[in-house]
């Protein structure tokens, strides 16, 4: 899925300020504004294999190229052209912008909208803290699994469900992911996956792998492949991936993500997680990754998570309607961890 930098270039600075506040608050994954006072340094703002770049701006002079689509603030309105008339709520700017851009409120394209209510694609949920990714990564797959055909997989180091109910001693010896991972090019690969899938309340799920080696024994090729397959052969509407740990492809299985979640911890110590997750991003060229990454704090209390689900079924917990209000203010609201981005004159 295409993202898109739209770079604000307009004579008012102070009003290109205000719409880029505004475009940031509205949270969209698939937009990421940035402003540039210098015109010159449009031509250096360049995209990647992954994101596109436009230009928002109200400078006639600036014409589109293959590297840049243009879109113009002026006092007409015109489809054709990719003009939108400047003198009017900013809401109705922000929703014709996303119509010339191809992207609905929600950050889907117009060819991969919500179905009946349905939320697709792959939800990835990341933490050096293992209860807080389990108990949003679990809620997660419960609420998607009533909207459709979800899947829940575990690639974390110390997994803690390896069936629907938990137990003080895990059965290590169920199949699941590790067996369907070497199994991807198979051609009875869908009739495989679903001889391995078990319930997970509202969702199913695979069990995660017993040996950490196989983790890391895979190629970012095996696994583009298992996550084509599964969406394309098998019919999920969702996966939600539970991550937490480093391995060689982590980076790039959470670029493989429609929507990224980092639980963010409270406090200096998860101030500098963030901030070394980040860093990693940087070193690994991947700044694209970052961008897209939702930084959202634990909507209910870990330690209260913990103790209903020791005591209650998954599909109870897909029943609580509290929590998938919780989780349904996170999927519409998200909490990105962009900071405004202004590129000025260094002079």
């Amino acid at each position: 899925m295409e993202h898109i930098i739209l770079l604000l270039y307009l004579e008012d600075v102070q009003y290109g300020r205000r719409l880029l506040r505004f475009l940031m608050g509205k949270k969209n994954p698939r937009l990421h504004p940035e402003l540039i006072t210098v015109k010159e340094k449009i031509k250096m703002r360049k995209g990647s294999k992954d994101e596109a770049v436009a230009i928002l701006t109200d400078c006639i002079e600036i014409e589109e190229d293959e590297k840049h689509k243009v879109i113009y603030l002026c006092s007409e309105q015109d489809a054709k052209q990719k003009k939108i008339f400047q003198y009017q709520k900013a809401e109705e700017i922000y929703r014709i912008l996303l119509t010339y851009l191809d992207i609905s409120p929600r950050g889907q394209t117009s060819g991969n909208t919500k179905e009946s209510g349905i939320e697709k694609g792959i939800f990835c949920v990341f933490s050096p803290e293992g209860t807080e990714r389990t108990a949003f990564a679990v809620t997660l797959s419960q609420y998607l699994g009533q909207q459709g055909n979800c899947l829940y997989l575990n690639l974390s180091g110390f997994p803690v469900f390896f069936e629907e109910e938990l137990k003080e001693e895990p059965s290590f010896e169920r199949k699941g992911l590790a067996e369907l991972l070497f199994l991807v090019h198979q051609d009875n690969f869908e009739t495989l996956c679903r001889e391995l899938q078990e319930p997970f309340g509202s969702a199913c799920m695979l069990s995660p792998v017993t040996n950490f080696k196989d983790l890391l024994d895979c190629s970012m090729e095996d696994w583009g492949a298992l996550f084509d397959n599964l969406l394309s052969k098998c019919g999920y509407d969702s996966i939600v991936i539970e991550m937490g740990q480093l391995f060689e492809y982590t980076l790039d299985l959470l670029g493989r993500a429609d929507r990224i979640f980092i639980i963010r911890e409270e406090g200096l110590c998860g101030a500098i997680r963030a901030a070394v997750f980040r860093q990693y991003c940087r070193v690994e060229k991947k700044e694209a990754l970052e961008r897209r990454t939702e930084y959202i704090v634990l909507p209910f209390d870990k330690k209260e998570w913990e103790r209903e689900i020791s005591c209650q079924t998954l599909k109870e917990l897909s029943q609580d309607t509290q929590k998938m209000n919780e989780i349904r203010r996170v999927l519409e609201e998200g909490e990105t961890g962009e900071e405004v981005c202004i590129i000025e004159d260094d002079g």
